[in-house]
């Protein structure tokens, strides 16, 4: 089992946050912060990584990485 640390709260405890919400804000974080699918997914106890990504990971959130990676490419010729 992954160590998921220590996430009590030493103030107030909070009822507004929906534990569906906060396996979501953990998900964005981790992913956010450049950890895998799979790892993410292994966290979150998930046994199917796309099942993260699909429900969890926000991935509508266009990244640059993929056009900064071809950006060095120059045609032949």
């Amino acid at each position: 089992m992954p160590d998921r640390g220590n996430w009590r709260s030493t103030g107030p405890r909070s009822t507004s946050l929906h534990p569906y919400a906060f396996r979501h804000l953990i998900a964005t974080e981790l992913d956010e912060r450049g950890l895998s699918a799979r790892k993410i997914a292994d966290y979150l106890g998930h046994d199917d990584p796309s099942m993260t990504q699909d429900v969890y990971m926000n991935r509508g959130v266009p990244s640059n990485s993929a056009s900064e990676a071809l950006a060095g490419i120059q045609p032949e010729g």
